[in-house]
């Protein structure tokens, strides 16, 4: 084999005939959906939510809030989480999208509608701005970037005023994307975490709430690519 030839896939026939099973594709006994609701507003507090539209929703099992979900026994930092809080702790709102809520039913169609049907109370307040970085005294004590080896070409750092160039451009295009909230992306994360690694995923579900670890297992079908 060499550069440019053809390599037959050994998973090629499965997944171009739809016999290939994928993530979404397990079923398992007593299964729940879950959907989050996210918040609306980028900062504030919650103030109350109202589940009954939600739960009257055919196949809704439960609402789960930062009122129903146990605190954190540890600290919430290092891998596998990427920010120092965990969410559905407390009523506080630090972004918008953040989740406030976690709807479980008996299908995924009827944990969306029932989302879709949670209400939520705000008491906004104004976002905390990050103060303005002072660059040139940054500059005078940053280290410079290390070659890690992952670099192909040698690396060139500089820093620039996107505002200004933005103002300046001889053409401005604005527009509203809008994409599902399922899609086959090279690792279904939409429905493949706890698949992918179930190590981390216990971890990250269970570490920061309990002393103990319960025992899991995770499948490990197919991945989309």
């Amino acid at each position: 084999m060499s550069i440019g030839e053809p390599l037959p896939r050994i998973d090629g026939p499965i997944k171009v005939t739809g016999a290939a099973r994928y993530t979404a594709d397990v079923h398992v006994t007593n299964m729940l959906y879950g959907v989050l609701v996210t918040a609306s507003i980028p900062a504030g507090k919650v103030t109350g939510i109202d589940k009954s539209n939600a739960l009257a929703e055919a196949g809704v099992v439960r609402v789960l809030t930062h009122e129903d979900m146990p605190r954190a026994r540890s600290p919430i930092a290092g891998p596998p989480f990427a920010h120092s809080f965990l969410p559905l702790q407390d009523d506080q709102i630090r972004h918008e999208g953040q989740v406030v809520a976690l709807v479980l039913a008996e299908t995924l169609e009827a944990a969306e509608a029932g989302a879709r049907k949670v209400q939520v109370r705000y008491a906004p307040t104004l976002a905390k701005i990050p103060a303005t970085l002072a660059w040139p005294e940054i500059d005078t004590v940053a280290e410079p970037p290390r070659n890690t080896g992952y670099f192909f070409l040698e690396t060139d750092f500089s820093k620039g005023n996107a505002g200004q160039n933005l103002a300046s451009a001889p053409r401005h295009i604005a527009a509203v994307y809008s994409q599902p909230s399922r899609h086959h992306n090279p690792t279904c994360w939409h429905c493949g975490t706890a698949m992918r690694s179930p190590f981390m995923t216990r971890r990250s579900m269970y570490s920061p709430c309990s002393k103990a670890w319960p025992r899991s297992s995770g499948f490990r079908p197919r991945l989309c690519g």
